[in-house]
């Protein structure tokens, strides 16, 4: 198995001024990641995307085959295409907020 890590940051500026187009939130994001139109709250998401597809090593990102939900004690996740499953056999993500920045980390190991 293969461990691989990415990192993002995002400016939640950026993703508020990003708001503003909605036909680019849909391109990127599932309508349940759509719940909470918070500048902050989209910026995590958008940021665990973006450290997710580095550490798999894939661009352009394919957005929308992954979701990002929580577990019931509130940790982030992702849910993946039925593609991606097959090739991750481990995914862990990490997202944090400072102000007007957002970083994520995801880690994955690959079958």
């Amino acid at each position: 198995m293969t461990s691989c890590i990415g990192c993002a940051i995002v400016s939640v500026q950026r993703i508020i001024y990003l708001m503003e187009n909605k036909e680019a939130l849909k391109g990127m994001l599932h309508p349940s990641e759509l719940q909470v139109m918070k500048g902050d709250h989209l910026a995590g998401i958008i940021a665990a995307k973006e450290a997710f597809f580095k550490a798999l090593g894939e661009s352009p990102p394919r957005w929308l085959d992954v979701e990002a939900t929580r577990e019931k004690n509130g940790r982030p996740r992702f849910t993946l295409s039925p593609d991606l499953s097959q090739r991750i056999s481990k995914c862990d993500m990490s997202i944090s907020h400072d102000g007007d920045y957002t970083v994520a980390f995801v880690m994955l190991e690959l079958q």
